[in-house]
């Protein structure tokens, strides 16, 4: 009866549903909101510890586009914590159709195949085949990485913010996981992919009346206006020994050291704040959550996005080798040698992406 009432909150729409009187309470909020981020923009705040003293102000460009469109940031002295002195009132501009949208590699068929089977066993621990397959060849997937230490429970209650079109919900409601929910305000409708799996348009502020046991936060945090207004809303829909997990870009990097300004994972304006862990620290302890663990999962992507940037190749751009590899700058050498340099970073914690474990403190 409990998964048939969350299956029926979410398809009814009931749990989002707003009357004239919350959409003006929200609006009031929210001007009241802007407000003092006006003052804090205009005094460099920063908007994590409300620090401002000596913060180092930057101009970044846009480039994954090569739109070279520039943005005011500043460092905060310090949590440490970049953000973007002004937010784009045109912010969608920065998300077109095609955002994110890279060509999927050639794969011989059987290769594919088997790779699904190890992935799907990865996830559900089940399967033969791919069981047998993890046991002699492992499993390396970095956009994974963060499953071995979740420990999720095939029952458990999952909202994705910021999922997209729910690549990752997929792969968990075939491996078995069946209470799914993904929230984005940038898909272009609602998405009702299966039984107890449902993609909403809609903004992570706006979910109300429910709980969850898992709440994540993949590659997204960094794009959201208010942290703080989002952990006061994490408290309000994580349950009791409720976990958070954050995987974003963290600034105390390697990548950000040796390239600065050209780092990739920067990316203004849709990065509207680069962490670091003290800066996660100082919200996970101001509003009730504690650190269980980070790991650091950064790819070979911090360096070959950097080293395209530097050679003014956005990551769109036909040279890129996120579009067209063999016609990149970039040899298998490259490749191999950023790979194994990546693994090193993480394991001395200067990766320039990280998974945040937080838990709620009752």
């Amino acid at each position: 009866m409990k998964k048939n009432y969350f299956l029926y909150k979410i398809l009814k729409g009931t749990t989002f549903y707003q009357t004239n009187s919350d959409l003006k309470i929200q609006q009031k909020e929210k001007n009241q909101l802007n407000f003092i981020m006006d003052i804090n923009i205009k005094n460099n705040v920063c908007r994590i510890c409300n620090t401002g003293n000596n913060v180092k102000e930057y101009v970044l460009k846009e480039m994954m586009f090569g739109l070279l469109d520039e943005f005011e940031y500043f460092k905060c002295s310090n949590c440490g914590c970049l953000q973007i002195k002004q937010f784009p009132e045109n912010i969608e501009k920065y998300y077109p159709f095609d955002y994110l949208s890279y060509p999927e590699p050639a794969v011989p068929v059987l290769k594919k195949f088997l790779g699904k089977k190890r992935e799907n066993s990865f996830l559900s621990g089940k399967g033969i085949i791919g069981r047998l397959l993890l046991y002699f060849f492992g499993f390396n997937d970095p956009d994974l990485l963060w499953f071995s230490e979740a420990h999720l429970k095939k029952g458990d209650y999952i909202l994705e913010v910021g999922c997209g079109q729910g690549k990752l919900l997929k792969k968990l409601y075939d491996s078995g996981f069946n209470n799914l929910l993904g929230v984005d305000p940038f898909i272009s409708e609602d998405i009702i992919c299966k039984k107890n799996l449902k993609i909403i348009k809609k903004e992570f502020l706006q979910i109300e009346n429910m709980e969850f046991d898992w709440i994540m936060f993949h590659h997204s945090f960094e794009h959201l206006k208010d942290p703080a207004a989002t952990f006061i809303k994490l408290n309000k829909l994580i349950k009791k020994n409720g976990n958070i997990l954050i995987r974003i870009p963290v600034i105390d990097s390697y990548a950000w050291d040796y390239y600065g300004t050209d780092w990739v994972q920067l990316d203004p304006p849709r990065h509207y704040f680069l962490h670091t862990v003290k800066s996660i620290e100082y919200l996970s302890n101001k509003f009730n959550f504690k650190i269980k663990n980070i790991i650091y999962d950064s790819t070979s992507f911090q360096f070959l996005g950097s080293e395209q940037y530097k050679k003014q190749i956005p990551l769109m751009n036909p040279k890129s080798f996120f579009k067209n590899p063999n016609n990149s700058i970039f040899t298998e050498e490259d490749v191999s040698y950023y790979t194994e340099k990546a693994k090193e970073l993480n394991t001395n914690k200067k990766g320039d992406t990280a998974c945040f474990f937080l838990q709620r403190i009752n």
